[in-house]
């Protein structure tokens, strides 16, 4: 059983450079984990850690039952898969896949029933005898991924395997990974900075900023429950809509710059005057007065994007971007004036100082 347990994990480079910071989490054997964050937040960092090619300056790690901290990479029962696919070039498809098999000592008749399986899991029967110059961007990573699956890990570890592919490849070898997760019933650690990717195969991610986690949970908790303005910003597309606001005296509605009341989902402890930012998703504003909280917007410009149709506004006269979701026939001309409202139960609300989410 490949549980791991992550315990305050930590990474300083020379010169106090902090890579990673008091990074806790338990994951589940048979779990798809995705750490996703913005470039430089720590996810790869985090992941070389647990593979055994970056050593942990403070911290724990188990794999199972065992510490592995100070274990060599091979000991650690893991395979990982990496951005460039990291192919020999010299060896064919074959080749590459049997490698580590061999190096392993494993009998031929083991290696050959491994990479049949493999191939045919991964649809690389016709390719076992060509070169990585040979093959398409996605070939490669199926070989690549094939490379790992031979070796049956107990834990696979992704390092942005999609990034070098285009969208339409990204989005077919996505629906694969999430096939050959379900097949193989292994745990999966995943790293992306797109969160797409990340909402589209976790069954939890991690959701990390700076070195430091900032949520885990389910990617519906995520969307529907952020815990920080940093990953209300950062999950969902296009993104949650933030409008700067005060607490009013009654502190059961806040006021917009421009002197909008802004009904709230409950009453909130806060001093009348403290700053707040409000949280909508696009797709819960609609045209018109349906709802208590009512925006005036002035239509910027309109995105057509097949069964989508995103309107771009700005918050009365003020350059506070607001987007919504439209029926193309909704759609208004750039600079028209137009009501939107929400209702309050759709609403976030982050404290402006710290961006920690306000239970309300």
């Amino acid at each position: 059983m490949a549980n791991l347990n992550l315990s305050r994990l930590g990474k300083t480079y020379p010169g106090n450079v902090i890579a990673v910071s008091d990074v806790s989490a338990e994951i589940e054997h048979g779990e798809f984990i995705v750490l996703v964050g913005p470039s430089g937040c720590g996810k790869s960092t985090i992941l070389r850690m647990i593979a055994g090619l970056e050593t942990i300056t403070t911290g724990d790690l188990h794999i199972g039952k065992r510490h592995v901290n100070g274990l060599e990479p091979g000991d650690r029962d893991i395979a990982m898969v990496f951005q460039n696919y990291a192919l020999y070039p010299h060896m064919t498809v074959r080749k590459n896949m049997e490698y580590g098999l061999r190096n392993e000592g494993l009998p031929r008749s083991e290696i050959d029933t491994r990479i049949a399986e493999a191939t045919r899991t991964l649809r690389l029967e016709d390719y076992l005898d060509r070169k990585p110059r040979q093959l398409s961007g996605g070939q490669r990573q199926r070989v690549a991924m094939g490379r790992a699956i031979v070796r049956d890990p107990a834990v696979f570890l992704f390092d942005e395997p999609l990034s070098n592919l285009d969208a339409k490849l990204r989005t077919q070898l996505r629906a694969e990974l999430k096939s050959l997760h379900q097949r193989l019933g292994a745990t999966f650690i995943y790293v992306t900075h797109d969160q797409v990717e990340a909402m589209s195969l976790a069954h939890r991610i991690i959701i990390m900023s700076q070195g430091r986690v900032e949520q885990i949970g389910t990617p519906m908790d995520l969307y529907h429950r952020p815990a920080t303005r940093f990953v209300a910003d950062f999950i969902g597309t296009p993104a949650m809509n933030m409008l700067n606001a005060t607490l009013s005296r009654d502190q059961a509605s806040a006021t917009l710059a421009d002197g909008t009341a802004i009904p709230l989902p409950a009453a909130i402890s806060r001093p009348p005057g403290a700053a707040l930012t409000l949280g909508l998703r696009p797709e819960h504003l609609v045209v018109g007065h349906a709802g208590p909280i009512t925006l005036a917007l002035r239509s910027v410009f309109t995105e057509h994007l097949g069964a989508d149709t995103l309107l771009h506004a700005c918050l009365g006269d003020s350059d506070t971007p607001v987007i919504m979701r439209l029926n193309a026939a909704d759609a208004p001309a750039a600079g028209h004036m137009l009501t939107a409202s929400a209702t309050p139960d759709k609403m976030h609300v982050f404290d402006a100082v710290t961006g920690a989410r306000i239970a309300t």
